[in-house]
């Protein structure tokens, strides 16, 4: 696995959890402003990882799964590269969350570039199918996940269509 964006804060929210998942072994952390710092005089909380942050392109990386930790408008750069390279992605952005892209350009309030790569939304509780086949994994973010699993039974019972029927 490798971490694109991975001196931010969700990025080093991931790499604490990746650093304690005994299936997965962290291959690459990348960061412009931090090439050659070692994790832990940004991250305070992981020691003796012995992980170096490293200012990469994403064809460099040598990982089976890359996490995109970057801003929005700067993942949809680098995705294409990633998934040219064979590699799955898990984009942890807004950029792919959304399957018609002028909808995210209305929401974010810029183009999208990348019209060609569809993420499938991860939210495994509903769509585990189709994420354990997909190249691209669009990851949902807190907000999302919360109203949309707190939401979801009410809507798989069909009581929110009666309610909106009986109003």
């Amino acid at each position: 696995v490798a971490i694109i964006g991975a001196s931010g804060y969700t990025g080093g929210e991931l790499l604490r959890m990746l650093l304690n998942h005994s299936e997965v072994e962290i291959t690459d952390i990348t960061s412009r402003q931090y090439d050659g710092t070692p994790a832990h005089k940004i991250h305070p909380h992981i020691r003796d990882s012995g992980l170096v942050f490293k200012n990469k392109a994403p064809d460099e990386l040598d990982a089976d799964v890359v996490f995109t930790a970057t801003p929005h408008g700067a993942s949809m750069k680098i995705v294409p590269q990633i998934l040219e390279t064979g590699a799955k992605v898990v984009d942890l952005s807004g950029d792919y969350r959304y399957r018609d892209t002028a909808v995210y350009e209305k929401w974010y309030g810029m183009e999208h570039t990348d019209k060609e790569h569809k993420g499938v939304f991860g939210l495994p509780e509903l769509y585990r199918d189709e994420i354990k086949k997909a190249d691209l994994v669009a990851n949902p973010g807190c907000f999302p996940t919360g109203a949309i699993l707190s939401s979801y039974p009410l809507y798989a019972s069909l009581l929110i269509a009666k309610f909106f029927v009986l109003s």
